[in-house]
């Protein structure tokens, strides 16, 4: 099999995307390609050797150099002739292909895997000047006879894409197939099913079946907390532990307590912030269910509230956007997203976002109930038209269920165990979610050490799947992907001089929405939750 590599027109695009942060929402909504590489443009031209490709060199976090697809399928056909070599598609380089592959030889498998992050070296500006994201990527490749063995769906590009999640859509399409027989009859489908908690699968099921394999746990969805100046608490003599509360609680707090000083505050990601006063289930960027009807969460009370409290920050001179300059070591606290449920931290890290520097205790809105669990938001299966499913359920089953494979994969071969955790910090771990088993591997030294047990008791905490997760929107993808764009740039406007409050911002930001298709979206919710009473 050969799969050809398009060239990158425009490196500057992807830096920026690599550098871009996701959404609060489970981890869905992506800025752009893979989280373990860095983007260096060259002077001279450069060789594959060195994973420079048209001027523009791809290395991993630790100086090694990214290689193209073609140059590692090659490899390992000749290194691995009498071997099947597996293709698994996904959106990021994967660092320790080498030393997975040796481990499954070492394990007596007849197959080997090479991964192909089907966004390295492409055009992001697409055809015609439109962009490109996974998704779009993914459609042409597969359009294009691509011999896949293994697909993960990606996560959804919030200014390209126009639907919900990216697992079900793939379902939809029949790019993946029922694993139903593989986890019920085979042993490393049974060994993976077992090792997952029962509503976890649950959140997987689409009219019965289950097609995919959530790592991510996009399930449980995130929760927005706040990661304070430790410099600032110590000499103004604050209590880090006093702003607790709901969510608008804790925000007036923050605002409050920074009014006639000049400490400042940072809410990144507004849109999120206001998904956290939604008191129902999160369908997409802009509208929510509650008590069984679709409604708009910017139209919500709870969001009102909340937009009045930034802003009205913002006009005392405590809050600043984005797209302002201010003094960080006067910033006492900037917005942080856990996943809910458990991978909190409690005690203190270092941190270098946002300009604070040294230890930063991170402090979170705990919600009061269960953690929200929903219908995932991507997963990773197994693609209809291989020539070698058996096998490539057999390699994902393994790759997920394997502790020491899944440690492997995600923090090398030269990981060091401490106290139960790996002795790593976030920038020189291999932490590719495409791949990684978050109930599986081992925690991270900046995790706490029960983060698993936290993980697998937000499922026993949940009575059912809360989303409608057989909602199928693909009627109004245009409209969603138009109405994504329009709230994206919230952070952007707001706060900002132009609006004298939250609410005046709100009342141009749902004009905005709903001529782009808001009401669409909502009444066509609402007409598929009527038919399912």
């Amino acid at each position: 099999m050969k799969k050809e590599v398009s060239v990158l027109l425009c490196a500057a695009l992807l830096t920026a995307c690599a550098e871009g942060e996701s959404s609060s929402q489970g981890g869905s909504e992506t800025a752009g390609t893979s989280q373990s590489t860095t983007t260096i443009i060259n002077v001279l031209p450069g060789s594959e050797e060195d994973g420079t490709y048209n001027g523009v060199t791809y290395l991993f976090q630790d100086g090694m150099p990214v290689l193209s697809f073609d140059r590692r399928y090659s490899k390992i056909c000749d290194t691995y002739p009498d071997k099947t070599v597996l293709v698994w598609a996904l959106d990021t380089d994967v660092r320790f292909e080498g030393e997975l592959n040796e481990y499954l030889v070492s394990q007596g498998k007849d197959y080997v895997i090479c991964f192909d992050n089907i966004l390295f070296g492409a055009d992001l500006f697409g055809v015609n000047g439109e962009p490109v994201s996974y998704t779009v990527k993914l459609d042409s490749d597969l359009a294009a006879g691509a011999e896949y063995d293994i697909i993960g769906s990606g996560g959804v590009y919030m200014n390209i894409d126009g639907f919900a999640g990216t697992y079900r859509r793939c379902a939809d399409k029949g790019y993946f197939i029922p694993l139903g027989s593989y986890l019920s009859d085979t042993e490393a489908g049974k060994k993976l099913y077992a090792l997952m908690p029962e509503k976890y699968w649950d959140t997987l099921r689409i009219d019965g079946s289950i097609y995919g394999f959530d790592g991510e746990l996009t399930s449980l969805k995130y929760e927005t907390g706040f990661k304070l100046n430790t410099s600032l608490v110590e000499s103004e003599g604050i209590d880090g532990g006093s702003f607790t509360g709901s969510y608008y609680d804790t925000v007036s707090q923050l605002v409050e307590r920074c009014k006639g000083t000049d400490m400042m505050l940072q809410f990144n990601q507004l849109y999120s912030l206001a998904q956290e006063c939604a008191p129902g289930e999160l369908v997409t960027q802009c509208v929510y269910i509650e008590d069984g009807k679709a409604k708009n969460i910017f139209e919500s009370e709870e969001a009102v509230r909340l937009f009045d409290k930034v802003c009205e920050g913002f006009v005392s001179g405590n809050v600043y956007p984005l797209n302002a300059t201010t003094d960080f070591t006067r910033l006492l606290a900037a917005t942080r997203s856990y996943q809910g449920g458990g991978f909190i931290y409690e005690g203190t890290v270092t941190s270098k976002g946002n300009g604070i520097q040294g230890q930063m205790p991170a402090l979170l809105r705990f919600p009061d109930t269960a953690p929200d669990i929903g219908f995932a938001d991507t997963a990773t299966g197994i693609y209809s038209g291989s020539e070698h499913k058996d096998m490539a359920f057999d390699a994902l089953a393994t790759v997920m269920s394997d502790p020491e494979l899944n440690d492997l994969l995600c923090f090398g071969p030269d990981r060091r165990y401490e106290d139960g955790v790996v002795a790593v910090t976030p920038e020189s771990s291999f932490n590719t979610l495409g791949i990684e088993n978050l109930l599986l591997r081992s925690p991270r030294s900046d995790e706490n050490i029960a983060a698993r047990d936290k993980l697998y008791k937000a499922y026993e905490q949940t009575d059912a799947v809360t989303a409608p997760k057989e909602l199928d929107l693909s009627a109004v993808e245009g409209q969603i992907s138009s109405t994504n764009m329009t709230v994206i740039n919230i952070p952007v406007f707001f706060p900002g001089g132009e609006y004298s409050t939250g609410s005046e911002y709100l009342e141009e930001l749902n004009r905005q929405l709903y001529s782009q298709g808001l009401q669409s979206i909502i009444d066509e919710i609402n007409l598929q939750l009527e038919a399912k009473q």
